[in-house]
């Protein structure tokens, strides 16, 4: 059985990494492939591992405990000792694997661009830089990561555009974020509901920046007006921050309303018809962030998704999206096409 191995982001706090991980793992897997999700030494070591973990509090403690467990449980990870000779491909992706101005990636920048690896092997798949420009400082570096790739594709245009431009290279494809690549029949079977919750209605919020007291506001006359609880499952005082990546596809699925600034988690709402509505994340130096599901809403003629005022109306609760999932039908075979490409595969 020939062997891939994936090179990503390996946080164990964010929904989006995990859930894009499991989706690449899984269509890689019904081509026959052993698809392993590569550590480093220097990311994971089983008594430092733990030993950190330890330091936090008690509920960011017990919340990584659970994204460790669906790490164990449905990624198969590997601690890489750098003999490439162990796997026929390497793929790098998806998420911000290639954001310079994260200090995990500036940490493990070779390795995130498979330099590790001859360049026949390798393969990136919907790789996001996460900024709109890259510094002087690190244009030769990239230049050297992408040109030792093989078959180049990333999540974003303006990605496309950026490494075009300093590297001249015509072959690279946009492609779909793996989580759009399964249906939600298959994210169901990996889905839970959260024990301690009720068949009281709720509205969803997932806001990765800060959310102003008057749009939390709106949103809380919001859910009042419709007899919903407010779940706010990124703040440690909220009983369901200590959901696991599982948990957090049932609330995505089976919330009355999703409130976000999240990419993953207005894609997850379009998956499972869920209604939803985006705020701009109001954070110094994100632009790229708004950029990119800005992006999402335009590719799929979702741009009234968009809540641009303090209050939310109940034309957010529109859940028809037979257009987006036209546009999502042809968007997929494209993206398979680029796997399936870069894989060898013949069918």
């Amino acid at each position: 059985m020939k062997k891939i191995g994936i090179v990503t982001l390996n946080s164990n706090d964010n929904y989006g990494n995990k859930l894009q991980n499991y989706a690449l793992k899984t269509v890689c897997c019904r081509y026959g492939f052993q698809v392993d999700t590569l550590w480093f030494d220097d990311e994971y070591n089983s008594i430092k591992f733990f030993v950190k973990r330890l330091l936090f509090f008690v509920k960011k403690y017990r919340r990584e405990m659970k994204f460790e467990n669906f790490t164990r449980m449905y990624l198969n990870r590997c601690v890489f000792d750098g003999n490439h000779n162990n796997y026929d491909y390497f793929i790098a992706g998806s998420d911000q694997i290639w954001n310079y101005k994260f200090k995990g990636v500036q940490k493990r920048f070779n390795n995130y661009f498979l330099m590790f690896s001859p360049k026949k092997k390798n393969i990136s798949y919907a790789a996001s830089i996460g900024v709109d420009t890259i510094s002087e400082s690190y244009i030769e570096k990239f230049k050297d990561g992408i040109n030792n790739i093989n078959c180049v594709s990333v999540r974003e245009n303006e990605a496309k555009e950026v490494l075009k431009n300093i590297t001249d290279r015509d072959d690279i494809q946009v492609v779909l974020d793996p989580t759009m690549l399964l249906p939600k029949t298959e994210w169901e079977k990996i889905m839970k509901k959260p024990k301690k919750l009720k068949n009281k209605k709720f509205i969803l919020n997932y806001f990765l920046g800060e959310l102003s007291n008057e749009k939390r506001n709106g949103i809380d006359e919001f859910a009042h007006s419709h007899d919903c609880i407010v779940i706010n499952i990124l703040s440690k005082n909220d009983p369901y921050y200590l959901s696991d990546p599982s948990e957090f596809l049932y609330l995505e699925k089976n919330a009355f309303l999703i409130c976000t600034d999240s990419f993953h988690a207005s894609v997850f709402a379009i998956l499972f018809n869920t209604p939803f509505v985006v705020f701009d994340r109001a954070q110094i130096g994100v632009s790229s962030m708004n950029s990119r599901i800005n992006t999402l809403l335009s590719t799929f003629h979702l741009e009234h998704k968009k809540c641009d005022e303090n209050e939310i109306s109940s034309k957010y609760l529109d859940n028809n999206y037979d257009l987006a999932y036209d546009i999502l039908k042809n968007r997929i075979e494209d993206s398979i096409q680029f796997i399936k490409k870069s894989l060898n595969i013949d069918e």
